[in-house]
């Protein structure tokens, strides 16, 4: 019983209590790769493949008017939103993390 009390406390311990504040694939990859370096890897390589589909095909974004009235497009990749401009070059707004406050971020940049 203490064993698996002891794992439970250290397993909470992880979890943050609130939401990483990301801006950057780079910054999730370090963030993940404490505990993980071949799952943050996999993480950026994901991220880096949906900025090429997205470049290649932006217009698979929605929109979001419940959360901002900008021009710009959403995509979610694991528990991120990529926030970005229908444009070529594909350009980046924002990569967030969905458990955020993401109408008020918007409303402040």
């Amino acid at each position: 019983m203490l064993i698996a009390l002891s794992v439970a406390v250290k397993a909470r311990e992880k979890i943050p209590t609130r939401a990483p504040r990301f801006s950057r694939p780079l910054e999730i990859w370090e963030f993940i790769s404490k505990d993980n370096i071949e799952a943050a890897d996999r993480v950026l390589e994901d991220f880096y493949r949906t900025f090429n589909l997205l470049a290649e095909t932006p217009r698979i974004g929605h929109r979001r008017t419940d959360l901002t009235e900008r021009d710009v497009l959403f995509w979610q990749e694991y528990s991120h939103l990529i926030i970005y401009t229908n444009s070529k070059p594909l350009r980046v707004v924002r990569i967030l993390h969905a458990k955020r406050d993401i109408k008020a971020i918007l409303k402040t940049r």
